[in-house]
């Protein structure tokens, strides 16, 4: 009888296969991982511009005085100005209409809504 010493050309192309494949698999978890850990951050990034935007406004009402819709809170749709999240550019916009609390018809407040948008790049 014949001692075999070694592997067949087709063993070791079954083996490489098996072994391509499961390297192909933990490669895929760990860049939807990293992808997937990225778009917290870039949502921080964006609820901070919004804070960003909404504190320049405060302030901006702090200090001046405006009369008839005329200031820094005059309603209506203002940007998109762009920002930078990280390495992604975006965009940040906000509007101010009017809110009336007491059904009156006459508005006592403002409401301003702040977006900031951005598109992920997927590999």
């Amino acid at each position: 009888m014949k001692s075999k010493n070694g592997f067949t050309l087709i063993e070791v192309l079954v083996s490489m296969l098996i072994l391509v494949i499961a390297v192909a698999g933990i490669f895929s978890v760990f860049t939807f991982t990293k992808r997937s850990t990225n778009i917290p951050g870039r949502q921080f990034q964006a609820m901070n511009l919004s804070r960003q935007q909404a504190e320049e406004l405060r302030v901006a009402v702090q200090n001046y005085y405006y009369i008839n819709n005329i200031g820094p809170l005059a309603t209506g749709s203002y940007g998109p100005e762009p920002v930078n999240l990280g390495t992604l550019p975006g965009t940040r916009s906000y509007v101010v209409t009017n809110v009336d609390l007491d059904g009156d018809g006459i508005a006592e407040s403002r409401k301003v809504t702040i977006t900031v948008n951005w598109n992920e790049i997927t590999p």
